[in-house]
């Protein structure tokens, strides 16, 4: 993770204060397509490759503070190897509302 968790907690708070909106790309889709309104302040959070400490770090964090964010799976890593989140890890992911 390119963020500490306690970095990552000080930015969505920045985020919070400064009136910044957390998107997913089905966010900007539905942009697109006329049904949400374009935000004034936007941005869009990333975890690429699907590394495990994007489950134990950023995921706990994401969910205190009610953010949106991406996850990028590489899909032949999960159950193969440890430094990646498992398929379980990634259903908790998915199933708490991030897109993956």
């Amino acid at each position: 993770m390119s963020y500490s968790p306690q970095n990552l907690e000080k930015l969505l708070i920045f985020f919070q204060t400064n009136n910044i909106e957390t998107l997913t790309f089905w966010d900007i889709i539905k942009i697109i397509n006329g049904t949400k309104e374009i935000p004034s302040k936007a941005v869009i959070l990333t975890f690429d490759d699907g590394h495990k400490d994007h489950y134990t770090n950023a995921f706990p964090v994401l969910k205190k503070y009610n953010a949106k964010a991406v996850f990028f799976i590489i899909s032949s890593k999960p159950n193969k190897d440890p430094k990646y989140a498992n398929w379980e890890q990634i259903k908790e992911i998915s199933n708490a509302g991030f897109e993956i």
